[in-house]
């Protein structure tokens, strides 16, 4: 693997759906299906609030508790145009590895800076 990269997750571990990992302290939604991997950071880029997951039989869903925005499995806001940061990932056998970021404050600075220029689309840490 990359020396730039860490490991998030093992892909046996799992279920199909969203999955919450924490990594150095910061936590990631994993959305898991047979097609597709995808990963989302905590941080809701309207204003920086902490995101939860729902994952129910009939819902599976990130939102957002401030102003209750939701977001699907896609990373699209459901009421709005956002969209959460998308972390591009490296699959190695069964590891899903993210890019080292060194903590939870970069990412914040990040989804802000984000957030102030409407920039909102796969960011590479």
């Amino acid at each position: 693997m990359n020396k730039e990269m860490q490991t998030l997750a093992h892909i046996s571990d799992l279920h199909d759906g969203i999955n919450e990992k924490i990594l150095d302290g910061h936590k990631f939604f994993i959305y898991k299906n047979e097609d597709e991997i995808r990963v989302y950071d905590s941080i809701c880029p309207h204003q920086g609030g902490m995101l939860h997951c729902k994952n129910t039989q009939n819902i599976q869903e990130v939102y957002c508790k401030v102003h209750n925005w939701r977001f699907n499995e896609k990373g699209e806001c459901l009421t709005t145009s956002a969209r959460l940061i998308e972390h591009k990932v490296l699959i190695d056998s069964n590891n899903i590895a993210i890019h080292k970021w060194g903590g939870g404050g970069k990412l914040m600075q990040i989804a802000l800076l984000q957030t102030s220029t409407h920039a909102l689309h796969n960011t590479q840490i």
